[in-house]
């Protein structure tokens, strides 16, 4: 934790999206496509995925997160 000796919290992931991800996501379209971060942040998707998702309320954040949605909202159960 951050209060043990000799411990450091950990930098969070960044949320920058590279170019050639960004790429290779439009190049997917209009599959539905996303990209995450280490924590389950969702960085980035495809218009496909938004279509698709975007009724389960995965994306109703600003910033939405795939693994607080499945684990804490109850709409998850029906969409997984």
């Amino acid at each position: 934790t951050a209060n043990c000796p000799g411990r450091t919290r950990p930098e969070p992931p960044p949320r920058e999206v590279r170019p050639t991800v960004l790429a290779t996501l439009r190049l997917l379209a209009p599959a539905p496509a996303y990209v995450t971060n280490r924590l389950g942040d969702v960085l980035a998707h495809t218009p496909g995925f938004a279509a698709l998702l975007a009724p389960s309320g995965l994306l109703d954040t600003p910033a939405p997160n795939l693994t607080r949605y499945v684990f804490t909202d109850p709409r998850a159960r029906a969409t997984f």
